[in-house]
């Protein structure tokens, strides 16, 4: 009886001791399941937070017919974009009516930073280019008093342009093509290339030139130089006259404000043949005042003449106003 009543009590102490085992190990998965479950709740919790910050980034949408939209993203897709706008709420648009899409940048409390001026017209002063360019597919204007010019990027380095009076006397195009060397350095090549249109047909002239900018879109200075040639045939006049002459300039454009510059243009010519090769040309100092959208500007300066070695100031004022398509 003894032996019996000794195994017995081995073997259910073995028993317990086996259900202890069992206890401790259930008890050490449920741990290392409910772990796991937590880490994957926290890895879903993250990439939904990720995905609500990618989705309510606030961008500008700038329509094709030059209307504006600021809002939150709430969708984007290859048809349309769905946004949030304080104004009227949800706003869906097509994406066909989207010249451009802006990414806004926001504080820690989602109100927008104001982005620093993006001087527009970089590339003119008051009638001579620089070594920058216009952006792809982007649509530059100066008018003044006597005429207007237009220039169309082409590509980021390509554009080209027209040139003319409101009477279509002359017409000159142009091409340019821009590089950058440095972050503050730019180069162009180009050709102008003019006719005097319906006043005189067998009128016609070339310059081509060269030019280097040292600076930003802000502030910088430009030296640029060229030979022009022209044959001018006045109406109803048999009798033909020819010019040929090196040319060059120098402007330049210094931001005193954020909206207001000061702006410096010069353009000098020698005749190769003539009995008084005496330098020849005008200066153009003023200043220009910036919208506040970068779409446009007002340019006022006065004009002084360069002949027999001194400088004639023009009485009227050289305006300009600038406006981007």
């Amino acid at each position: 009886m003894a032996g019996i009543f000794v195994v017995s009590f081995t073997n259910t102490k073995n028993q317990m001791y086996s259900l202890s085992n069992i206890k401790l190990n259930i008890m050490r998965n449920l741990k290392m399941i409910l772990v796991a479950a937590l880490l994957l709740a926290f890895q879903c919790l993250s990439a939904q937070n990720k995905e609500r910050t990618t989705q309510s980034k606030t961008v500008l949408v700038t329509l094709t017919d030059g209307i504006e939209v600021q809002g939150e993203v709430i969708n984007d897709d290859d048809k349309e974009i769905l946004l949030f706008t304080e104004n009227v709420g949800r706003v869906s648009i097509p994406k066909y009516k989207i010249r451009s899409i802006e990414s806004l940048a926001t504080d820690r409390k989602g109100k927008i930073i104001p982005k620093e001026h993006d001087p527009t017209f970089a590339t003119r002063y008051f009638l001579t280019t620089n070594g920058m360019s216009i952006p792809k597919g982007e649509v530059q204007a100066m008018f003044a008093l006597a005429g207007f010019d237009i220039n169309y990027g082409v590509t980021d380095k390509i554009s080209v342009g027209l040139m003319t009076s409101y009477f279509a006397i002359p017409i000159i195009g142009n091409v340019k093509y821009s590089e950058q060397l440095k972050e503050n350095v730019h180069i162009s090549a180009g050709v102008l290339l003019g006719t005097g249109s319906w006043a005189s047909f067998n009128s016609r002239g070339a310059l081509p030139y060269g030019a280097i900018t040292f600076g930003d879109k802000k502030s910088n200075i430009n030296f640029s130089a060229g030979y022009g040639a022209a044959s001018i045939q006045p109406l109803f006049d048999s009798s033909k006259n020819t010019f040929n002459a090196g040319m060059f300039s120098v402007g330049g454009i210094l931001a005193v404000t954020e909206m207001v510059s000061l702006v410096f243009d010069s353009f000098m010519f020698m005749p190769k043949k003539s009995q008084d090769r005496r330098l020849a040309g005008f200066v153009t100092p003023g200043f220009r005042i910036a919208s506040k959208k970068s779409d446009s500007a007002f340019q006022f300066g006065f004009m002084g003449v360069v002949s027999n070695g001194e400088i004639i100031q023009i009485p009227a004022p050289s305006l300009r106003y600038f406006k981007k398509f």
